[in-house]
């Protein structure tokens, strides 16, 4: 592996340089990383729980509560306000602290040692989580892959994981947050026990990351993608560059791989209509174009009472529900008044197909084979 300094720097677009901190320019980030996770965009209340010492700060740093533990207090704003247990903290922004390892229970989920509250008016306010990257790996895995999935499949996707995290804080330096509870990742909020298979996938790749000539960059990774992965501009519009496309025979006996989803042409004209659409009766869906390294529909035509429509297929999937119309690698039929979906993988099936890297760690593959098989070109380096 290759060792970085610890300064990450943007240049033309999102480029890791190694050369010492002070020949630097653009964004630094300290060590160790700290990412900022909204938690609650408008909430009204929120049950806090802490089962230790805490502290609790004013948006301007200043102590106004020091305690040993909360035991299930109400979070609420009232007045510009906020209010803990019925007792006015008497500012409209707060930070609360542990030490220790000490959770902070939000509805009774465990969150990390810091979080940020800041009223938004009439009455709601939002929670953002500043956590180390590290311990927000955890999370993520658990909230991404299985916990017996194969412990070099987790390694993987704990680096693509990391990456990913390292692109968003990059990407959006002067937010007051770069991911969410479900994007770019899902995160599940675990009790961050060292001695689990989430744990130890991050442990023993810390700092680990991916590059692409020399830049970090967005690890996109799908759950299935049914026999070849897609290339990024199909999916989004996108300012950088990604590694090529590959085809992946390790996912070829996953139970996901196949998939059917039948509507009535009644409800999918409610359901495109609701999406932004202005059709009638639906009379015939048929794919317009394929992409040009996979047998994903890139555009549909579909024909009703008063007229014919375009649409892209992201959008269409979008419109009636990705766990329905699981991937763009389809065919339509109509069958008796319905509509009826027939394809193959699970996702946008950009990067690392998950299904495969499970494939791949069980017929003994490490997780450098791994990252290299699905990010061909990349490089693996370590943040020092």
């Amino acid at each position: 592996m290759q060792t970085l300094k610890r300064s990450l720097c943007v240049m033309l677009f999102l480029c890791l340089a190694i050369v010492p901190a002070a020949a630097q320019e653009g964004i630094q980030l300290g060590m160790p990383i700290v990412v900022n996770m909204m938690v609650f965009s408008k909430t009204k209340s929120v049950t806090v729980k802490i089962d230790g010492e805490y502290t609790i700060f004013d948006g301007e740093g200043k102590i106004i509560q020091v305690g040993t533990s909360i035991t299930k207090a109400k979070l609420i704003a009232r007045l510009d306000q906020f209010f803990l247990a019925n007792h006015m903290i008497g500012a409209d922004r707060i930070t609360i602290k542990t030490y220790g390892g000490v959770h902070i229970f939000l509805n009774g989920n465990p969150f990390g040692e810091c979080m940020e509250f800041s009223i938004n008016g009439k009455g709601t306010f939002s929670a953002i989580n500043r956590i180390k990257l590290e311990k927000y790996l955890i999370g993520v895995l658990a909230g991404e892959i299985d916990d017996d999935t194969p412990l070099e499949a987790m390694k993987a996707q704990a680096v693509i994981s990391r990456t990913f995290a390292v692109f968003s804080l990059l990407r959006n330096p002067d937010s007051k947050y770069q991911m969410t509870m479900t994007n770019p990742q899902a995160y599940r909020p675990i009790f961050l026990k060292q001695t689990s298979s989430y744990a130890r996938a991050v442990k023993e790749t810390e700092g680990v990351i991916l590059t692409y000539k020399n830049c970090v960059f967005p690890t996109y990774f799908s759950a299935v993608c049914g026999g070849e992965t897609e290339f990024s501009g199909n999916v989004w519009e996108l300012d950088f560059e990604l590694p090529e496309t590959i085809k992946c025979p390790y996912c070829r006996h996953a139970p996901e791989i196949e998939w059917r989803y039948s509507i009535s042409l009644a409800n999918l004209k409610k359901k495109l209509n609701k999406g932004g659409m202005k059709i009638g009766e639906i009379s015939s869906i048929d794919p317009k174009k394929k992409s040009a390294v996979s047998e994903r529909v890139t555009e549909l035509v579909i024909r009703h009472s008063k007229g014919i429509t375009h649409a892209r297929s992201n959008w269409l999937r979008n419109a009636l529900g990705s766990d329905q119309v699981r991937s763009t690698n389809f065919s339509v039929a109509m069958e008796d008044g319905k509509a009826v979906f027939a394809g193959r993988g699970w996702g946008h099936g950009v990067g690392l197909c998950q299904a495969g890297a499970a494939e791949m760690g069980k017929e003994g593959c490490n997780y450098q084979d791994i990252l290299r098989f699905y990010y061909p070109g990349s490089e693996i380096k370590k943040l020092d």
